[in-house]
């Protein structure tokens, strides 16, 4: 996880502010991404709405362009 503190310094220091995200679903679907916010309010926007359909367990890092996750997604509770 990363702070919003974290998150203002990243888009002071380059402009923008890139994170990598999973979650698992309700169905056990896991999924990873990346997003890239250009405000701190346009984060905090997005954190909210994240938390709130959270379905199961779930997060995000901060990271940088040059390591982000491409988006994917892949199992379920039937799959072994």
């Amino acid at each position: 996880m990363c702070s919003v503190e974290q998150i203002q310094e990243a888009i002071l220091r380059d402009g923008v502010a890139f994170i990598n995200v999973w979650s698992q679903d309700c169905d056990g679907v896991n999924g990873q991404w990346h997003k890239e916010f250009e405000s701190v309010e346009q984060f905090l926007e997005w954190e909210e709405s994240f938390w709130e359909w959270a379905e199961g367990s779930q997060g995000f890092s901060l990271t940088d362009k040059n390591n982000l996750d491409e988006h994917k997604s892949w199992g379920g509770w039937g799959d072994y």
